[in-house]
């Protein structure tokens, strides 16, 4: 299932209600644990379809999903430029399609 929540949000034209209809369908026990693991968070905000809603959808599941991650299998393109990682927000700032909302509350959840 958290598969499935990946790639729906990777590959498909996202929407803030289909998301949390595929997220209902995690046990939401583990449902933070798979936002978080999974960089659900990263995911969103680099498709074209991103929204505030739906980014403060998962922040309400999953608080610390705006943090640091590491994940090398985003690309080097979102890599930190250091290979240390990468913030949402540098995701965010990459997609010209992401809204300025989106990254003013991203930038909140870690500022400078």
């Amino acid at each position: 299932l958290a598969q499935e929540l990946v790639e729906y949000c990777i590959f498909s034209d996202i929407t803030k209600e289909e998301l949390e209809e595929k997220a209902r369908l995690i046990p939401p026990n583990i449902l933070q644990e798979t936002i978080l693991e999974h960089n659900i968070l990263n995911h969103v905000v680099s498709t074209s379809h991103v929204t505030l809603e739906m980014v403060e959808w998962i922040l309400s599941v999953a608080p610390n999903a705006a943090d640091k991650v590491e994940d090398k299998s985003l690309g080097s393109f979102l890599s930190h430029p250091h290979g240390d990682g990468s913030y949402p927000l540098h995701v965010a700032c990459v997609n010209a399609k992401c809204p300025v909302s989106v990254i003013k509350l991203l930038l909140e959840k870690n500022p400078p």
